[in-house]
C-alpha cells in the first residue's frame, strides 16, 4: 500500500469518525434538552 493511500485511508477513518460523533453528541443534546423542558413545565404546572 502506498503512503498516500494510507494518508487517504486515514483521512477518511477521522472524517466518518468524527460525522458518528458529531450526531450521536447533536442528538443526544436534543434529547436532553426535550427532557429538561418537559421538566420545567412539569414544575412549573405544579
Amino acid at each position: 500500500m502506498s503512503d498516500l493511500q494510507r494518508k487517504f485511508k486515514a483521512y477518511y477513518f477521522t472524517a466518518v469518525f468524527s460525522m458518528i460523533f458529531a450526531v450521536t453528541g447533536f442528538s443526544y443534546n436534543a434529547w436532553r434538552m426535550e427532557v429538561s423542558e418537559a421538566n420545567n413545565n412539569i414544575r412549573t404546572a405544579s
